[in-house]
């Protein structure tokens, strides 16, 4: 019997050494876990914040984009206006330089024929 008592004393001993590095192996689990989450909420946190920050960079960007395409615009309608004012007046000044000919034509008539009396 005392040898029986003995083998179950050392099962015990066993049994508690066993015990003993389970709940180390949880609690460096637990603090593993622990520190995964940290990380993960970490992360989660910047990646929340990046997105924000993109956001309000993707808002600003369009805003100068709208900007600049309002610009073109103004610009390409002002430059209409003025190529069709220079469009008028180059259609004035060829009729007048028409009309020039056409007296400097009638001018050289006059004296060529003022040359032949």
């Amino acid at each position: 019997m005392a040898g029986s008592l003995a083998r179950k004393e050392l099962e015990v001993e066993s049994l508690k050494s066993s015990l003993e590095d389970a709940v180390g192996r949880a609690k460096r689990a637990e603090d593993s876990a622990r520190r995964m989450t940290e990380q993960m909420n970490l992360i989660k946190s910047t990646s929340e914040e990046v997105a924000m920050l993109e956001a309000e960079e993707i808002d600003r960007l369009e805003g100068e984009l709208r900007e600049a395409r309002e610009g073109f615009e103004e610009e390409r309608r002002r430059r209409g206006e003025e190529e069709e004012r220079l469009g008028v007046r180059a259609e004035k000044l060829t009729r007048d330089a028409e009309d020039a000919k056409g007296e400097v034509l009638r001018l050289k008539r006059e004296n060529n024929k003022g040359n032949e009396r």
